[in-house]
């Protein structure tokens, strides 16, 4: 395990060198987009780093053979939070409905697909919560 923690530092740290550089470059003459634009790159690089050494520990053939799936649960959530505009609500209402709405719908969508990952992760958690209701 100490490896993989180690692993990870590295690549968050390599991303906040790259946020860091990129904001400086670019905050003075882009300001906020300049901001928004070092955050991607910055967590791009993370993203890559991370596949790159995830790739050592799994069989990523496999992760990305039900890679379509997460595609597929994350459709609507655009959809509804364009229709919660709608409704006539406090605007940090509307945001809570969304995200509690999108992430039922998101996990609603990868048990109908038999995600394997969802279903090992549900599993994992019902047999820690029936542990703990034991003791």
């Amino acid at each position: 395990m100490k490896r993989k923690e180690k692993l990870m530092l590295i690549a968050i740290s390599v991303g906040a060198v790259t946020n860091l550089i990129c904001n400086s470059v670019l905050i003075p003459r882009y300001a906020e987009n300049g901001a928004a634009i070092a955050t991607v790159v910055a967590e791009t690089v993370v993203a890559v780093i991370s596949f790159v050494n995830a790739s050592k520990f799994f069989n990523m053939r496999e992760v990305f053979k039900s890679y379509w799936q997460y595609w597929v649960a994350a459709v609507p959530i655009p959809a509804g939070a364009i229709l919660m505009r709608a409704l006539p609500l406090n605007y940090i209402v509307r945001i809570c409905l969304v995200i509690t709405l999108s992430t039922a719908v998101y996990f609603r969508v990868l048990y109908l697909l038999n995600n394997s990952y969802f279903l090992d992760a549900v599993r994992v958690v019902t047999k820690k919560l029936h542990r703990k209701g034991d003791g």
